[in-house]
């Protein structure tokens, strides 16, 4: 995946970065920007553009390493700086993930064949020439006849990101939903200016209505027809613009979502914030036992064949972390309240996760090198791995053998490395048997010993006396 993406990168820095090359080094986000976003295009292509933009937004939220933890620390920069002391400092996370979501917005405002002409007129105007993010910009508005300006000030010039909660109401007599949109994040500052996308569905499955609005205020009121009542609603749909919502639905409104949304990165975004629900209880009541319906949740989208072929196990990351600033740092509270929640799918569902391992640890006929095939092999393996962590939580006898088999009968590096974290993770008596097996056979390469110890250092209650 990433050899297939950077070769496309590079290449077309060609034409954006070599043909057109940036009027300061204050302009590398531009040629980034629009790069990614080719490169992006070119992926999709290959491995589908649900599960290429799944990857983008997990590089926004990851805790602590993601774009949304970094882009306000402190010593988060925006996108266009004011200066810089190295110049690896414009070389980040927000050149490289939060400039290509600002020109995604552009596109999304203008619509994909009017930002392409405005490519093509940005290229031809500067070919073999310098020109700075105002030139682009210059092109957008020419083609879209909109004024960006005000619109980039904000985004290349301020950290962070807008916080947004938004509510719809229903009107009977009129078939129209009044939505209301607040922000916050911005400070002292001006509000973010930014599109906001979505939908109103019903139970039954069905869109009552769709909306794409500009939000340039911190909060706004619009209204937007409606073919009848609604259930609930899709906010920022695909993640179009760089901001964090709110969710203030209640569990039954989000499982409701994550049941019928088809939008895999909403959907996804609907089922972590029920995760992080759940974890959160667990934390403020240490005697809590796990909910089944977040069980059956889980089951219910390992056994969607088709959420899982395009996208792999991402639509079900559950990631170690909260945003609650109580739990920020109690790792091993964290830890401790993920597994239960494991340990609870698995020991409710465990014949159904062995079938469903033994058909994910099929290996698909090899084609040569064709991206497609990998692609699907790419995903199954992930699913693979999900459903034999959540069957590592129970830690019994029969599992552990499972996990053993795993490791010695793997094809790839990926499924064996990840059988290796997990019985190191686990009470078998071998389990350091193991670990001289790996490294005796990855000490000959240095990528293979790295990723032996990427595998030991895990969250196993032996992790210092493996290191």
């Amino acid at each position: 995946e990433y050899m297939l993406g950077v070769k496309q990168h590079e290449f077309y820095h060609n034409l954006n970065g070599s043909g057109v090359t940036g009027d300061t080094p204050f302009s590398i986000w531009l040629n980034e920007a629009v790069t990614v976003m080719m490169e992006g295009e070119y992926l999709a292509f290959h491995f589908g553009k649900d599960y290429i933009r799944l990857n983008n937004i997990l590089q926004l939220y990851t805790p602590g390493t993601g774009t949304f933890s970094l882009d306000t620390g402190a010593v988060s920069m925006p996108i266009e700086p004011e200066g810089f002391n190295d110049p690896n400092d414009l070389i980040t996370a927000v050149t490289y993930v939060k400039a290509p979501e600002f020109t995604r917005m552009i596109e999304a405002m203008l619509g994909k064949p009017a930002f392409s002409w405005a490519l093509d007129l940005y290229h031809k105007r500067f070919a073999g020439k310098n020109a700075s993010p105002r030139d682009w910009l210059h092109a957008m508005e020419d083609i879209g006849r909109t004024d960006f300006s005000f619109m980039a000030d904000r985004w290349l010039k301020q950290t962070g990101y807008p916080t947004v909660t938004a509510s719809a109401v229903y009107h009977p007599e009129s078939d129209s939903a009044e939505i209301t949109v607040t922000q916050s994040g911005f400070g002292t500052q001006n509000p973010w200016i930014f599109p906001f996308i979505g939908r109103l569905m019903n139970r039954d499955g069905e869109t009552v209505a769709e909306f794409s609005k500009k939000i340039d205020a911190e909060k706004m009121t619009f209204s937007v027809p409606c073919s009848g009542e609604f259930d609930f609603a899709v906010w920022n749909e695909n993640h179009t613009a760089y901001i964090k919502m709110e969710r203030t639905e209640s569990d039954e409104v989000l499982y409701l979502q994550t049941k019928l949304d088809k939008n895999p990165v909403t959907r996804f975004l609907a089922f972590s914030a029920l995760f992080e629900r759940e974890m959160v209880r667990l934390l403020e009541d240490e005697n809590a036992s796990p909910s089944e319906a977040f069980a059956k949740e889980v089951m219910r989208t390992l056994k969607d064949e088709e959420l899982m072929q395009s996208c792999g196990a991402m639509p079900l990351l559950m990631f170690e972390s909260v945003s609650d600033p109580r739990f920020s740092h109690a790792y091993a509270k964290l830890y401790s309240a993920k597994q239960k929640i494991l340990r609870n799918i698995a020991g409710l569902f465990k014949e159904e996760l062995l079938g469903l391992y033994a058909k994910y640890a099929e290996t698909l006929p090899k084609n040569g090198f064709c991206p497609a095939v990998l692609s699907a092999q790419f995903k199954r393996n992930a699913v693979r791995n999900l459903i034999l962590t959540i069957l590592a939580a129970l830690d019994s006898s029969d599992v552990q053998e499972l996990i053993s088999t795993q490791y010695h009968t793997a094809e790839s590096a990926t499924v064996r490395l990840s059988a290796l974290s997990l019985y190191l993770s686990s009470s078998a008596a071998d389990r350091r048997e193991l670990l001289a097996e790996e490294l005796a056979r990855s000490a000959s390469h240095p990528l293979a010993f790295e990723n032996c110890i990427a595998a030991a250092a895990n969250t196993a209650r032996d992790t210092v006396s493996y290191l």
